[in-house]
């Protein structure tokens, strides 16, 4: 295909700027890049843009006064908090099937409250399939329903008087002990267990009735048939198969009749389906008055996905709201220099005010009903969200506008009503005034450790923190304390290719050797200091800055080495989200260093 000529690559742009898709952006080293033709092409056809005419974004006019969320200060005075968080699924519980469940949830807010934290914080509870490679919390079938796989089925009330489940449990113990045991999650065999034992217990719900039914079908009201639609959704792929745009036309419309038919039809099955999601409710409900109970003030922190699975229940449950071509990702950066493609479909910024900003108002709704705090991971993406057209590579995308103002509106209003603080997960490649209008919204933002350096590269003082952040020693994408002390991190990436020679190899060691010596100089240690006492000696130093809030990793006081997830890196390449903690939590809560870290940031906050 021939060069477009100077008039047509200028109308071109032209008209994608006046769909809100931007053609150039300066990137975290400050180069600034340009959208090919070809992309920005491919990004109006998925839009549905022909070039015929221009069309403009759709957008509610801004308020004139923005509803500001809820300010730390309303729920701690002024008080500095702490909390812990932890990716829930790897949690090493005394029970359950092989995964962190709610139970495990309720033993750390218990260690919480013990410690006199503030928060307890968890990786997103969304619903995914529990298959390989579908397993990233970040990724899911849905954000407004939650994986099933975190009930306690032991805690269900039927499970005591349901004698057929108990033996189903017996008679797998063997196989229970072996799933306990394990490294790592295997998703399906823990995900199809489950699903079995939770329907012997829906089974003896439905023959008891009484108050528990009468509660199943007030919920099932109260979510006013999207519950029952998600139940529908996955009973259809267990008949068709996972990808819903595979199914036969009239099944891919969720109010076809063909739809209702087979709902009708297969009515015990979308049962046990809405049941689990009915009885994961009551459980983290329990959690949550366990929180009260205890003066843990801010309660569980949960986190939000950026989005969900192009054949999940979101794309098929609203129709036109997320674009087909393109999948969301990142441009060029310090996690890979080729980008990164997530897969997920991205919403249309011109249908997400439909009906009053609905969807986006379910999902906040589903994420904050039991928080006292949600982080909402990458949140630039309120602004403006990076397109990698399908078949290029990452970093051929480009940027496309998102209407701030009345997201940001609607996450005030909804911040209110569940008095749920929120933290904007800001980190990465942050347009201009991003900061400013976090700040109008009264959101607080993050703060890395690792990432907080002087124009020399020096770790930051403690003085020089931002007064309006959460900040943490590292994120669910870093390397644990431990792992980044050890050079474990840079020991993968050329395993993996992401380093690719050995000069680049010793160089990367020689960067991280300076790195791990300059923090130790600015936390006052010693220069054959263990890494226990780099990491005690680090959060007790973010627990000094003014930082409103300070998050704890749970496996940072465990000293795990192996990372949860390398961003960027394929499941076939790496088995991200599936490793499990190598200490118990019990362990954790026993052991004298980790309680002495705790202690530490309890007094350091005070003081």
């Amino acid at each position: 295909m021939a060069a477009p000529g100077p008039g047509e690559s200028s109308s071109l742009r032209a008209l994608a700027s006046s769909v809100g898709v931007i053609d150039r952006y300066v990137d975290n080293d400050g180069v600034e890049r340009e959208a090919s033709t070809e992309t920005l092409r491919s990004v109006l056809a998925a839009m549905g843009v022909d070039g015929a005419a221009p069309e403009r974004c759709v957008e509610s006019p801004p308020p004139a006064t923005l509803a500001r969320c809820v300010d730390h200060r309303e729920r701690l005075g002024d008080r500095r908090g702490f909390g812990l968080w932890a990716n829930l699924y790897a949690v090493r519980g005394d029970r359950g099937l092989g995964v962190g469940n709610i139970t495990d949830l309720r033993a750390l807010v218990e260690l919480a409250a013990s410690a006199g934290a503030s928060f307890v914080g968890i990786s997103p509870l969304h619903a995914h399939r529990n298959r390989h490679p579908d397993v990233s919390p970040y990724c899911g079938l849905s954000r407004i329903f939650r994986n099933p796989i975190y009930v306690d089925v032991e805690a269900v009330p039927e499970f005591s008087r349901c004698p057929s489940a108990r033996a189903q449990l017996d008679a797998e113990s063997a196989r229970v002990v072996a799933l306990r045991a394990s490294d790592e999650l295997d998703y399906a065999a823990i995900a199809d267990l489950h699903h079995r034992l939770m329907g012997e217990l829906y089974d003896a719900l439905v023959a008891s009735g009484g108050e528990r039914m009468a509660q199943l079908e007030e919920f099932r009201a109260r979510r006013d048939g999207l519950v029952n639609d998600y139940g529908v959704f996955l009973a259809l792929t267990e008949q068709l198969g996972v990808d819903w745009r595979s199914w036969p036309a009239d099944l891919r419309d969720p109010r076809s009749s063909a739809v209702r038919d087979f709902a009708d039809q297969h009515a015990v099955d979308v049962g046990r389906h809405v049941f689990a999601q009915f009885e994961l409710e009551r459980q983290l409900s329990v959690v949550t008055a366990d929180v009260s109970r205890l003066g843990v003030e801010i309660g569980l922190y949960q986190d939000l996905a950026l989005g969900s699975s192009p054949d999940g229940f979101d794309a098929w449950a609203f129709p036109g709201m997320f674009v087909q071509g393109v999948s969301l990702g990142a441009p060029p950066d310090a996690y890979s220099s080729h980008g990164q493609d997530w897969a997920i479909p991205p919403v249309d910024p011109r249908r997400i005010a439909d009906d009053d900003y609905r969807y986006w108002r379910l999902v906040l709704r589903s994420a904050m009903e039991h928080s006292g705090a949600l982080r909402v991971d990458h949140a630039m993406g309120l602004t403006r969200q990076f397109w990698v057209p399908h078949g290029a590579t990452p970093s051929a995308g480009c940027y496309v506008r998102y209407p701030l103002r009345p997201l940001l509106q609607v996450l005030g209003e909804e911040s209110r009503r569940y008095d749920c603080i929120v933290v904007a997960e800001d980190l990465g490649t942050v347009p201009v005034g991003f900061d400013a209008d976090l700040a109008d919204a009264q959101a607080l933002s993050s703060r890395v450790l690792l990432f907080e350096r002087d124009p020399d590269g020096q770790f930051q003082d403690a003085s020089r923190y931002s007064d309006r952040a959460l900040v943490t020693a590292n994120t669910h994408d870093h390397p644990t304390l431990a792992a980044w002390a050890g050079a474990r991190d840079i020991e993968l990436r050329r395993q993996l290719g992401l380093i690719e020679t050995d000069d680049q190899l010793s160089a990367a060691r020689e960067e991280r050797a300076a790195d791990v010596r300059w923090l130790g100089e600015r936390l006052g240690l010693a220069a054959d200091a263990s890494v226990a006492a780099l990491t005690a000696a680090a959060y007790e130093f973010l627990a000094r800055t003014p930082c409103p809030l300070v998050g704890v990793s749970l496996d940072d006081l465990a000293g795990e080495t192996d990372p949860v997830n390398i961003p960027g890196v394929s499941p076939d390449r790496y088995p991200s989200w599936t490793r499990r903690m190598t200490t118990s939590l019990a362990e954790v809560a026993g052991e004298r260093g980790a309680l002495a870290v705790l202690a530490a940031v309890a007094a350091a906050r005070r003081g």
